[in-house]
């Protein structure tokens, strides 16, 4: 905006020079034509007076009428001069105000150029002050929508890292799940768990092939490491069969020992021998002989 002055200010100079370079030449043009009509009008205006000049040195009439006939001899070439100097001084007059007319047209010509230049320099100002304004708008758009992206960004993380938490919780509840589902398994109905006596009869009767596996291969061998495995045998099959008790309300569970008998155990609980039947059916799945009682092996007691 503060450039427009400086700038109108040089064309006016550059358009002033222009119209007076045009101007010049008519202008000397029409000065030589003056010049000349008044150097032959100061000539002629010489010629009466040499002429009377002549006539009174010399005393002569002929002499003067001579300088007269000379004269008059002139005065038509001049008259003559003078008229296309006139005639010259009329067409540079004219051609000065044909120059004038067209410095005058030149003029108008190129302040209607400045004021359309004015023009679209405002225009043009205008445009960028208004293209300024929207480059302005969106830079704040677009710092608004970065702080509005960066304040997601922050909610997203949040949620996320609430989110692994709650993945975390929701794994450690499974994996507590599983683990209270196994100790369910392994717990009889009547005490919160899912195992039935049919699932404990089974892992009882399991474990009894196990141990009478082991015993069939450590009898006659010192073997310590073999023995060890026989006890840890029997231990499992007291717990599946005390598990098994429980599951299916029985009384309790024995250790067989060595001399035992289902008689003897029958007595030991019941206060008579004769219920040893009832101890051999509730111990089917480990007993194929009521005669035969393995040591170390553990019976229901029903």
């Amino acid at each position: 905006m503060m450039a427009l002055p400086a700038c109108s200010t040089a064309r006016s100079r550059r358009r002033q020079t222009r119209m007076a370079a045009a101007a010049h030449p008519v202008a000397h043009a029409v000065i030589g034509v003056g010049a000349t009509l008044l150097i032959v009008w100061l000539l002629l205006m010489a010629l009466p007076v040499a002429a009377q000049d002549g006539s009174s040195a010399d005393g002569d009439a002929g002499s003067a009428g001579a300088g007269r006939a000379a004269t008059a001899e002139r005065e038509p070439a001049a008259k003559a001069r003078i008229a296309e100097l006139q005639a010259e001084l009329t067409q540079a007059r004219q051609a000065q105000a044909q120059a004038e007319a067209r410095v005058a047209e030149l003029e108008t010509t190129l302040a209607q150029q400045d004021e359309r230049r004015q023009g679209i320099a405002r225009e043009h100002t205008a445009q960028l002050s208004a293209a300024e304004l929207r480059a302005r708008e969106h830079k704040e758009r677009l710092l608004d929508a970065e702080a509005r992206i960066k304040a997601l960004e922050g909610q997203l993380a949040e949620r996320t890292a609430r989110l692994d938490a709650l993945e975390d919780m929701a794994a450690a509840r499974e994996a507590l799940s599983q683990r209270l589902e196994a100790l369910r398994a392994r717990l009889p109905a009547p005490e919160g768990g899912s195992l039935t006596a049919a699932q404990a009869r089974h892992r009882a009767e399991a474990d009894a092939r196990r141990l009478a596996d082991l015993v069939a291969d450590a009898r006659g061998i010192d073997n310590p490491r073999l023995w060890g495995e026989v006890r840890s045998a029997e231990n499992a099959l007291h717990h599946s069969q005390f598990l098994l008790a429980r599951a299916d309300n029985a009384r309790t569970v024995y250790r067989v020992r060595p001399g035992d008998s289902l008689r003897q155990i029958s007595l030991l609980f019941y206060g008579t021998a004769e219920r040893w039947s009832d101890l051999f059916e509730a111990n089917r799945h480990v007993l194929a002989d009521p005669t035969q009682l393995p040591p170390g092996m553990t019976l229901v007691v029903p």
